[in-house]
């Protein structure tokens, strides 16, 4: 009986264990923000930050889709990233756009803010070009597109967008 029961227990810890592993390796569920159907959420699913919140795409199409109409899949947008205790709203004309995410603001002036220094303001973006996330700092490589700001975690990742943005660049409207 002494030998059995730690027996039992050590057992008993394994199979936690490796239950605890396989739940861990499962993907994360989540909607498509275009789409609306369910999909599994990993590393490579194609996403953008509105203020802050992620909303991930199901397939490389979608994010064009979101782009060319940015109101129709964002019904509320958060707290102005810049007035951090005011409620932002969904206007086109009162966003801005970094590294292809999507920030609206409380009022006329707050994206002209966040345009000069958005380092201050963002914590963490992707690079457009490498994929890999960063943050940002006030000296980073920057460039702007279409009144879109684009900064990168290093001068050979600008200079490879700088070859042929398109690549890179959403055509929001």
């Amino acid at each position: 009986m002494r030998r059995t029961l730690p027996l039992a227990l050590a057992a008993l810890a394994a199979a936690c264990f490796s239950v605890t592993a396989v739940v861990a390796q499962d993907a994360k569920k989540g909607k498509c923000a275009v789409a609306g159907k369910e999909i599994e959420i990993t590393d490579k699913t194609p996403s953008v930050m509105v203020n802050n919140e992620k909303l991930y795409f199901c397939c490389q199409n979608c994010p064009k889709a979101f782009a060319a109409d940015v109101a129709k899949f964002v019904k509320t947008a958060g707290k102005c990233p810049v007035n951090k205790g005011a409620d932002a709203t969904v206007d086109a004309a009162n966003r801005a756009i970094v590294n292809n995410n999507v920030y609206f603001f409380c009022c006329p002036g707050c994206p002209d803010t966040l345009k000069e220094n958005p380092a201050k303001f963002v914590r963490e973006l992707k690079d457009p070009v490498s994929g890999k996330s960063f943050t940002p700092k006030a000296d980073s490589p920057r460039a702007e597109v279409k009144g879109q700001i684009y900064l990168f975690e290093s001068p050979t990742t600008k200079a490879e967008f700088q070859k042929d943005n398109a690549k890179y660049v959403w055509a929001y409207k």
